[in-house]
């Protein structure tokens, strides 16, 4: 197995080694925006009512691309299809209590992500017997997402 552990650092930059970062643009804002390791950068951002989840690229003409999306169809299991270049995921809730989040293709779990601990850090087990390793950009977003679905929790919980 695969762990990565994403981490929020010196100016609020969460990041993991092998997958990337991302910064959130505002701090009364959601979105943010990322960099993956390789250097390409990304964009995520939610739109109103925080049910669909958008990463675009840059584009040479200043438009964005979408190249993943999550849009959340399932309200208590706080579940959906992630698609991502093209290529649709599950993605979901696993467990409420313990914060973690489950993507899988095909009935195949690829990797179990958990929110934890004050910092909210956030760890991605990416399973060795998956038939294809999920990019590292969409593992990525699935963490940028479950963070936000544990931080939603949290306010809901506390108002």
């Amino acid at each position: 197995m695969t762990t990565y552990t994403v981490s929020k650092g010196k100016g609020g930059v969460f990041g993991a080694e092998g997958l990337g970062q991302w910064k959130q643009r505002k701090w009364f804002s959601y979105d943010a925006d990322a960099t993956l390791a390789d250097g390409r950068p990304l964009a995520f951002r939610r739109t109103n009512w925080s049910r669909v989840h958008l990463a675009e690229t840059p584009t040479s003409s200043g438009q964005a691309h979408t190249i993943g999306e999550f849009d959340k169809t399932s309200w208590l299991r706080e579940a959906g299809i992630v698609r991502w270049d093209g290529v649709d995921h599950d993605f979901g809730t696993q467990s409420g209590w313990k914060g973690t989040f489950a993507l899988s293709r095909h009935g195949e779990e690829l990797a179990l992500i958990k929110v934890s601990g004050w910092k909210q850090d956030i760890e991605i087990t990416v399973r060795d017997t998956a038939t294809t390793e999920p990019p590292a950009g969409l593992l990525l977003f699935c963490a940028w997402i479950s963070l936000l679905t544990v931080r939603d929790r949290s306010g809901a919980a506390a108002g």
